[in-house]
This record gives C-alpha cells, sequence and structure tokens, in this order.
C-alpha cells in the first residue's frame, strides 16, 4: 500500500529465508517475497505448509535442531526471522515454556548465520512490549527498556544476542520492535492473530466484543502491508544495518475507538462487554504506547502509513472474500 521502498526492487532473485513462514507476519512476507520475484526458502513446523504456495522451497524443520540449521541457511542473502508466538500472560505463567519458544530456536538460527561462509543479513522482529510502560509518548527507540513478562524479557535477551553476534563475529542485523499488527492473512489465522483481527471475526459475526477495563489505553496498530515492506525495505538498505526500528502506524487510537470503526466497517450489530481486568492481564498490561517511526522514516523515504480505518476495511473485505471461497 503506502510505505513501498525504493530498494524492493532489489528484491528479483534474491535468496530470502524466511523462518516461522506459516505466522501470520512470515505468510505474508513470503506472499510479498514471491511478488518482487525473489528466490524464497520457507521453514515452516507445519506438515503441510500454508505459505508454500510462495515459496520456492519449503522445508519442516525444529529450529531447536541446531546442527540441522547450517547447511539451511548457507548462502541466503537475508534470513527473516520471523518465528515465535505472542503472549505476555502466558509466558509469565509458564517462563521456561517461553524461554524454549523465545530463545533457544532464535539462538540457533543466530548462531546458525554467524557461521555461514557469507552471513546473511537477520532480520528479526522484536516486540514493543519491551519498553514496558512508556514514561513519553510517542515512544523513540533510545526510551529505556522495562520488561513486564518473560516474553518481552526474552526479547531483550534475543536483542542483545544479535548485538554481540554482531560485535564480535560480524552478523549483519537489524532489530524491528512491532506495534500491534493486523491485517489480511491465511483464512485460518484471521480469526486468531491479534486483537483487530479477533474484533473484526467477532463483529462479523455479530458476536459480543469483550474489552478488559475501559478501553480508554492507546494502542498503536500497523497495518501488515506496511509492516511487510517496512521488513523487506531495512533488509536490503545497508544503512540499516546493526540499527533498531521502531515500526507502527505513528498514530495512537484507543481500543475503545477501534471497535466503533470496526463495527462501523462491518456493518454489525456486534455489543461491546466491558469486563474487569483479570489479575495477570493487569500486571503486563502497558498503557498507552504510540511509537516514534521518525528514525524507519529516514531510512525509509518517510512515507505515511495505512490509515486505521483504510487497513481495517481491507482486512474486512479480505476475510469476507476468504469466507465466501471457503463456503
Amino acid at each position: 500500500m503506502s510505505l513501498i521502498p525504493a530498494e524492493l526492487a532489489d528484491y528479483q532473485g534474491r535468496k530470502v529465508l524466511v523462518a516461522g513462514g506459516d505466522g501470520f507476519i512470515g505468510y505474508n512476507c513470503c506472499r510479498l517475497l514471491a511478488e518482487l520475484g525473489a528466490d524464497v526458502t520457507l521453514i515452516s513446523r507445519h506438515a503441510r505448509s500454508r505459505a508454500a504456495a510462495h515459496a520456492g522451497r519449503t522445508l519442516r524443520l525444529d529450529l531447536g535442531d541446531r546442527e540441522a540449521l547450517a547447511p539451511v541457511v548457507e548462502g541466503h542473502d537475508i534470513v527473516l526471522d520471523c518465528v515465535g508466538a505472542s503472549g505476555a500472560v502466558e509466558s509469565n505463567a509458564d517462563p521456561y515454556r517461553n524461554f524454549d519458544i523465545e530463545c533457544r530456536p532464535h539462538m540457533n538460527l543466530f548462531d546458525a548465520c554467524a557461521r555461514a561462509a557469507r552471513p546473511p543479513v537477520v532480520v528479526f522482529l522484536s516486540s514493543r512490549l519491551v519498553y514496558g510502560s512508556a514514561t513519553e509518548l510517542p515512544v523513540r527507540e533510545t526510551h529505556r527498556l522495562a520488561p513486564a513478562s518473560f516474553y518481552a524479557v526474552h526479547k531483550v535477551t534475543l536483542e542483545n544476542y544479535l548485538e554481540v553476534f554482531g560485535r564480535t563475529r560480524g552478523l549483519p542485523f537489524v532489530i524491528l520492535r512491532v506495534a500491534n499488527p493486523y491485517g489480511p492473512g491465511p483464512a485460518e489465522l484471521d480469526k486468531g492473530y491479534g486483537v483487530i483481527n479477533q474484533f473484526i471475526a467477532r463483529a462479523l459475526d455479530n458476536a459480543p466484543i469483550r474489552v478488559f477495563g475501559d478501553g480508554a489505553q492507546l494502542r498503536d496498530y500497523v497495518y501488515i502491508d506496511d509492516l511487510v515492506r517496512a521488513i523487506l525495505g531495512v533488509a536490503s538498505n545497508t544503512r540499516c544495518h546493526g540499527e533498531v526500528y521502531n515500526v507502527g502506524s505513528g498514530q495512537g487510537i484507543s481500543i475503545a475507538r477501534a471497535i466503533d470503526v470496526i463495527i462501523q466497517a462491518c456493518g454489525s450489530a456486534s455489543s461491546v462487554e466491558h469486563v474487569p481486568w483479570p489479575e495477570m492481564a493487569l500486571k503486563v498490561e502497558s498503557g498507552d504506547f504510540v511509537a516514534d517511526i521518525a528514525k524507519l522514516g529516514g531510512v525509509l523515504g518517510g512515507a505515511s502509513m495505512t490509515p486505521f480505518g483504510d487497513g481495517v476495511a481491507a482486512t474486512v473485505a479480505a476475510t469476507r472474500a476468504a469466507a465466501d471461497c471457503s463456503a
């Protein structure tokens, strides 16, 4: 859509490995890479990959197998690390499981890339949750890190791993601290990924939409096409290597207002149910968040991001079309 870095023209024939290509972000990366003519290899945990149609090669591989990764990463120009699952509350309930999900697989991937004869550029998707509760808005990359969950702690740890790999082994990398993504994806993911996609699914079903508290807290919602173009843009731009960037829309919208926009876009009869905060969720709640994306805009041409209403409308249309195709 709106964020189209000139560097994307350089992807024709480039060898790109997408780890976690069946996830919401990874799938959309594979889709755009295929459109750009890249030579895509996809790593998936699934026997049948959703993104296989957008990849030249699909590998079913456990990133916990460190040695198996070495020959896989060899020869690639870029590695997109889209592996992982969100879940701040779940990580605090079971930090050891989250360590196994959020640290070891990525560490294995970073190490394999660093050991390659020609190390590829690694793009790691971190999270806006590394900042914790913001002390000022919008949040710059220099904001202090104060994670409130093991999920966010592990993201910070992985950022530090990459910094060390870069200094000690010359591994080129880019870290992206991603706000709340939403947008079209595989039909089976539309109802499960991200709060906005979940709200849209509820609204299309005319089902009640549950909100913790009054819904007044601000969030920064980034449309998936903008996020993917940012990922590919920084990967191919050598000025970005070794840097950390926020990726968001740069605009704050309250949860309550977001739901109003969604209900209107869906023409829905959904009601909104305000419920008390669960104790564990309240402990990781970060309050208002809006990303400062000036640093990203400075390297990607300062293009504007997709307005929230336009992104919601596109997601609603795609979700309806997917439902019609599966009917």
